[in-house]
């Protein structure tokens, strides 16, 4: 009796929701933020720009002002009263050159197109890419990897300041001292570090997990006994 308590502790619920609902999609970006899980674009027969969040106290769902960008592959994360969306645009003559980063102030309800910046290391900011992961620590977020059009997947590991609104280089793009090229993986943040798994590398699929530790700023790579 006990062992089936504690199973269904843990059991899945459809939540029945009234309308209006966000349409079927995969590809999106999603983030929790206080009471809210935010929604945005994606992909169903096309690419989408919509937003919504979803009231976890109120089971509703509401739809936001959007940017004018449709994308899918990309990324959201939460600071601060403030949400940071990065890459996922569509590739065109219109997009190139566009930093593909945007934020959106919750509480003024208000979407910001951040400038394309230098990085500290004089690379230009970063180029727009799908399939990365990201993450926030301390006052920055991390962006690992991800798909770039005609280069393929990348290793560049690149920081966000949300203070300075800065990008800078956090390890150079080496293969041989971390987890290399890959994107579609995941990542999260426990503790003073980042682990990340999985992914496409180019066409392979990986079951890695590696470690980023933020207080040595060293990448390990963890053998599960």
């Amino acid at each position: 009796m006990k062992q089936e308590a504690e199973a269904g502790e843990f059991l899945w619920e459809h939540l029945p929701l009234g309308e209006p609902v966000p349409c079927d999609r995969y590809k999106h970006a999603c983030c929790l933020y206080g009471r809210f899980i935010y929604v945005h674009g994606g992909r169903e027969t096309g690419s989408l720009g919509d937003f919504w969040r979803y009231n976890l106290e109120c089971n509703e769902w509401e739809q936001l002002k959007c940017t004018e960008e449709k994308l899918e592959g990309h990324s959201m994360v939460a600071y601060q009263g403030v949400l940071c969306v990065f890459g996922g645009v569509i590739d065109s003559a219109f997009t190139q050159g566009k930093c593909p980063l945007w934020m959106y102030e919750i509480d003024a309800a208000k979407w910001i197109l951040c400038p394309r910046r230098e990085l500290e290391l004089k690379c230009a900011s970063p180029d727009n890419r799908k399939g990365h992961s990201a993450v926030v620590y301390g006052s920055s977020m991390y962006i690992y990897g991800g798909y770039l059009d005609l280069k393929g997947p990348s290793s560049e590991f690149l920081a966000f300041n949300f203070d300075t609104r800065r990008w800078s280089l956090v390890s150079p793009s080496c293969s041989d001292h971390g987890p290399g090229c890959r994107h579609l993986h995941s990542a999260v943040v426990y503790g003073a570090a980042m682990y990340l798994f999985g992914g496409l590398n180019v066409k392979d699929e990986q079951n890695d997990l590696w470690k980023w530790n933020f207080s040595s700023n060293t990448w390990s790579k963890i053998k599960a006994s």
